[in-house]
């Protein structure tokens, strides 16, 4: 799973990655998680990817929150990746809620998750 948290010019910018992950696990169901319509609406029919989750983290309610993170949770993916630093704690929280086996993000020195 990977998070696309982060706006369209840093997804088309990270976007070279989803050939490289494809061809280096191929027999992996690779999928892309977005806040953003935006990004679903670009990659959607990407051949890298075998799906596009989109959910609007912004307008939803903590409740509904809660249950699209438990609905990731229970999909059990194996790794996770958050290409890009994030300073919004609740993306770095959401990331490690989800549980992958393993899980790839940014470290910050400064105190930040």
């Amino acid at each position: 799973m990977i998070y696309g948290f982060v706006g369209l010019g840093d997804m088309v910018e990270f976007s070279p990655c989803f050939k490289i992950l494809s061809e280096g696990f191929s027999n992996s169901h690779i999928a892309l998680v977005t806040v953003w319509d935006a990004v679903q609406t670009l990659f959607q029919k990407s051949p890298f990817l075998d799906e596009v989750i989109y959910f609007d983290f912004f307008k939803a309610r903590l409740l509904e929150k809660l249950k699209f993170i438990n609905s990731l949770r229970r999909r059990h993916f194996d790794i996770s990746i958050l290409p890009f630093p994030s300073y919004r704690r609740e993306f770095n929280v959401f990331s490690g809620i989800v549980n992958a086996k393993e899980r790839y993000s940014f470290k910050f020195d400064k105190g930040r998750f």
